[in-house]
């Protein structure tokens, strides 16, 4: 799940749910260019380069959508 900046601030991200929480170290506040998304139980928040970097075929496709 990738969430807009919006959406995670308002709750849409699961954090409604008792189990569901911010990762301490990779969920960042500030710039526009953040993605949020959740693994299982955890909310991450990361520049969208840092999953560039990456070379991630996945998030790579996931990204970039035409």
């Amino acid at each position: 799940m990738v969430l807009t900046d919006a959406e995670d601030d308002n709750g849409i991200g699961g954090l409604g749910h008792p189990s569901v929480s911010r990762d301490e170290e990779y969920y960042f506040s500030g710039s526009a260019d953040l993605l949020v998304f959740q693994v299982e139980d955890r909310l991450f928040r990361v520049h969208i380069a840092f999953l560039e970097r990456l070379e991630s075929v996945v998030f790579h496709d996931m990204l970039f959508l035409k």
